[in-house]
C-alpha cells in the first residue's frame, strides 16, 4: 500500500501496487484475480469512475488487465517504442483515479464504518 500511495515514484510503479492491493485482497496474492466472483462483483458496485475509458464492447476487468500490461510493459522497456510511451502513460494516469477508488473501497470494508478512505479529488 505504501508503494501505491508513494507519489515520488513513477505513475506505472504507484499503478501496478495498487493492483497488488487487489490482487492481495482478493486471491490473497495469487494469480487469476480476473476469474475471481467476488472481485468481479466488486468492480460491478466501485468501477462506475474507469467508465470513461472504457473502449466499445470493452469491460471494467479488461480496461484494468490492459492498464496493467502498459505498466509492465513501461517498467520493463521504458522506451521500447517511443510512439507509443506517451498513449500508455495516458492512460495509466487517467485511469489512476479509479484504480484508487477501488483500493479506497477495499480498504474502507474492513473498517466497519469506524473510518471512510476517500480519494484524493484534487
Amino acid at each position: 500500500l505504501g508503494r501505491f500511495l508513494n507519489h515520488e515514484l513513477p505513475p506505472e510503479v504507484r499503478w501496478l501496487n495498487g493492483y497488488r492491493v487487489l490482487e492481495w485482497h482478493f486471491r490473497k496474492g495469487s494469480i487469476d484475480l480476473g476469474k475471481d466472483v467476488n472481485y468481479l462483483e466488486f468492480l460491478q458496485k466501485h468501477g462506475r469512475p474507469l467508465d470513461a475509458m472504457l473502449r466499445p464492447m470493452q469491460n471494467r476487468k479488461g480496461l484494468l488487465e490492459e492498464v496493467r500490461a502498459l505498466c509492465a510493459h513501461a517498467m520493463l522497456s521504458p522506451a521500447a517504442d517511443p510512439r507509443l510511451v506517451d498513449a500508455g502513460a495516458s492512460l495509466i494516469t487517467k485511469s489512476f483515479h479509479g484504480l484508487e477508488c477501488l483500493v479506497m473501497a477495499v480498504m474502507n470494508e474492513g473498517t466497519g464504518d469506524r473510518i471512510s478512505f476517500t480519494p484524493d479529488r484534487s
